[in-house]
């Protein structure tokens, strides 16, 4: 059984060389600062520790890319059978994944790049949360 620990964010992951692999010719990253463990944010610091859909798999689905003067970024949709986790993905404001960020940006703001569209690229990813030391579970 799993020592269950306060949550930090859960969202999609998506392998980093696997992503890396299918938008390299959108972009080959603009910023200083490369987030290493690409995912959609579905809760950030939630009240509730719930670890039920971790290991769901899902479909990201790029369409759009963008970047202002601090962040560069995806707009995605989710494709998945799952409820609970169509549900959670409803939920966000604007989705979208983090490419990079300047020195002095904060990953937060990609939601305010305005995205422009590109062909669709479908990649595969699992639901997985981060926990308050930093580790990705992910099983």
């Amino acid at each position: 059984m799993r020592k269950e620990s306060k949550i930090h964010y859960t969202g999609l992951f998506i392998d980093f060389d696997y992503m890396w692999s299918k938008i390299g010719h959108i972009t080959r990253g603009r910023y200083e600062r490369v987030v290493k463990r690409p995912h959609i944010t579905f809760l950030y610091k939630p009240d509730v520790s719930d670890y039920s859909l971790v290991g769901e798999e899902a479909t990201v689905v790029v369409t759009g890319y963008g970047y202002d003067d601090e962040n560069e970024g995806l707009s995605v949709r989710v494709e998945t059978d799952n409820y609970k986790l169509l549900k959670l993905y409803n939920d966000i404001e604007t989705p979208h994944i983090t490419l990079t960020v300047a020195a002095d940006g904060h990953t937060v703001n990609t939601k305010n790049v305005e995205f422009y569209p590109v062909p669709v690229i479908r990649m595969k990813a699992v639901y997985g949360i981060v926990d308050d030391s930093g580790e990705l579970i992910t099983e």
